[in-house]
């Protein structure tokens, strides 16, 4: 029989003068993350510190400087904010990397997709409020390069935030990394993330088209799970059409189709027009609408905000 949630983890409850864990919030093989408290200033925070096994890892170790640089350098009511980002004192003496971030009360838009059907007047005004995000990253330069439904927080009040800049570059690097990985969530990718070429902030209007095209029909453009087929859709396959999945949001496809656009002159030149342009559409839609797979029944505990 196995214990409650965060059993034996050393962190749980841990307080080193600055942060104290309070409670997990997720875990994977990169690291984990925390809700718990800065101390100084007495707020509630969340805390992502790498795992043991990476802490020598150069290369991992600057991508996590990386995400926490492109936090700390915007604060934008969509972008999650970085508070701090340094070696604190674990549990077992030994300095451990942490980076201190903003709190969000809420789920990823990923875990609501997962939960269950919501308004599509709602999908629309998430995915707007995350390009005004994008915008302001792109203003400062930066590419996020990993939008996905996982990495746009939602608050319980109905705002979105972008998350996870780990992959977040300069803009004009490319897609790579200098031993050739490709950097992304295939499903999301542009076509030019796919062919390891310079992306810049049109391929993060690309990824947010897949994320957007995922909320509404209730799966990815290009439903496969083979890396190289998501690949080789992106770079070489047409457009998929939305009115195929979901006739009755025929009225969105000249959007999704502009913003999905092969080549990224032919996409919107900003987060700021796509967040105009997907806040006139919903304007134009039954409140009633639901987004989604269409065979779906609707359930889950999404925030009432959010079902407006």
């Amino acid at each position: 029989m196995s214990g409650p949630p965060g059993a034996g983890d050393p962190f749980i409850g841990f307080a080193n003068g600055q942060l104290r864990f309070d409670a997990p919030l997720g875990r994977g093989a990169m690291g984990a993350v925390y809700r718990g408290r800065q101390l100084g200033l007495d707020r509630q925070v969340a805390i992502k510190i790498i795992a043991p096994h990476l802490a020598d890892d150069e290369l991992y170790l600057e991508r996590f400087r990386r995400e926490a640089q492109a936090l700390g350098r915007q604060v934008h009511p969509h972008i999650i904010t970085c508070h701090d980002v340094g070696p604190y004192p674990g549990p077992d003496g030994r300095a451990v990397i942490a980076m201190v971030l903003e709190y969000v009360d809420g789920a990823s838009l990923g875990t609501l997709l997962r939960q269950g059907r919501m308004r599509v007047r709602a999908v629309l005004e998430l995915h707007a409020q995350a390009a005004l995000g994008l915008a302001a990253a792109h203003r400062l330069g930066i590419v996020h390069r990993d939008v996905k439904p996982d990495n746009i927080m939602v608050t319980r009040d109905g705002v979105a935030k972008l998350a996870d800049f780990g992959l977040a570059r300069a803009d004009g690097l490319a897609g790579v990394t200098t031993s050739g990985t490709m950097m992304g969530s295939p499903a999301y990718m542009s076509p030019e993330a796919c062919r390891g070429e310079v992306v810049t902030a049109r391929g993060d209007l690309y990824s947010l088209g897949c994320s957007l095209f995922h909320a509404l029909t209730g799966k990815p453009p290009y439903d496969t799970t083979n890396t190289f087929a998501a690949i080789r859709h992106h770079t070489a396959s047409a457009v998929p059409d939305l009115c195929e999945r979901r006739p009755d949001l025929h009225a969105l496809g000249p959007a999704l189709k502009h913003l999905l656009a092969k080549l990224p002159q032919d996409r919107p030149a900003g987060g700021r027009e796509v967040a105009e342009m997907l806040r006139a559409l919903a304007a134009t839609l039954p409140p009633e609408l639901l987004a989604g797979s269409t065979a779906a029944a609707a359930h889950g505990d999404i925030p009432q905000a959010l079902t407006l």
